[in-house]
């Protein structure tokens, strides 16, 4: 197949935002896969998707059917195997690539046994490509207007994420922190709209203000999930904007980000020698890896 180009590409994607943005702003065609965006219209077309006997085409944009493009690139997140299906029927042609945004089962996506034979499956994590026999990609990119400048820090930790059942034992770890006296910004937000309420839950908050505390602080704290050895958003955030990272990723060490001077491995590294760790010098690595992590070097992986 010929290299690929801005021309002969096309992404589709449920969600919207600066991921999506990015990609249009470099000249990419951007494709939404269904139709029914508001609440009423999307627990019908839920049910649609859900019931064999409902039809499940009339909810598919046919916008995207216009276009003859060599590669497609689809984003995991509520895409569907019949979805996939019906897009490898009218594009046999092209190479399509659906790619993992999260762990396997740890997000709104189908197994990688559901998705129909000739279409490359990819994820971002180590861990997930061993088990389910997929491709693996190191090449992690994030939007460029992630990289933001630092700003004098009023935080020694920020956390943001949802509960995902650690709320307590983040709680706890917020406490640890406090009492070594560290300053921390921790919000813990529901995992789902109607999740029930606890305590210490907090708002979620726009991804621009999330930015602005990392800016803000001396380190993220990333608290990965049960067997991720991957890279996340929070990991390329901080090693953008050039803040340390606290992780419990064991497997960080394996990535080219990681540099001692700017990761602390909760349970591996001595919780005694943190506060001197978030005052030590941090060692600039991002210069040395953004071509790694660029979405053009992403692409090339992907259509190789």
């Amino acid at each position: 197949m010929p290299t690929w180009s801005t021309n002969n590409t096309i992404y589709i994607m449920v969600i919207h935002g600066r991921l999506r943005k990015t990609i249009e702003d470099k000249g990419i065609k951007v494709f939404s896969p269904y139709y029914g965006d508001n609440p009423p219209l999307r627990l019908l077309r839920e049910l649609c998707f859900r019931l064999p006997f409902l039809p499940k085409t009339v909810w598919y944009k046919k916008d995207i059917l216009k276009e003859r493009p060599e590669y497609i690139n689809i984003i995991d997140v509520n895409i569907t195997s019949h979805y996939l299906k019906w897009i490898k029927l009218y594009f046999a042609e092209s190479q399509i690539n659906y790619i993992y945004d999260n762990m396997v089962g740890k997000a709104r996506n189908i197994s990688p046994s559901q998705i129909s034979d000739g279409i490359r499956v990819w994820t971002y994590d180590d861990y997930d490509s061993r088990k389910y026999n997929i491709r693996l990609t190191n090449k992690y990119w994030i939007p460029d207007d992630i990289f933001k400048v630092r700003q004098r820090p009023i935080y020694d930790v920020f956390f943001i994420g949802r509960d995902k059942g650690r709320g307590k034992e983040l709680c706890k770890l917020e406490k640890q922190l406090k009492n070594m006296g560290l300053t921390t910004k921790f919000i813990i937000t529901k995992n789902k709209r109607f999740s029930l309420n606890r305590s210490y839950y907090q708002k979620p908050i726009p991804y621009e203000q999330v930015l602005e505390y990392d800016t803000k602080s001396r380190a993220v704290l990333n608290v990965v999930m049960d067997n991720q050895e991957g890279v996340t958003l929070r990991d390329m955030e901080a090693t953008a904007i050039g803040i340390k990272l606290i992780t419990t990723n064991v497997h960080i060490v394996n990535k080219d980000l990681y540099n001692k001077n700017n990761v602390f491995i909760l349970g591996v590294d001595k919780i005694e020698e943190l506060s001197q760790f978030l005052k030590s010098e941090y060692v600039n690595v991002w210069n040395d890896i953004k071509i790694n992590h660029s979405f053009e070097a992403m692409m090339s992986e992907l259509t190789q």
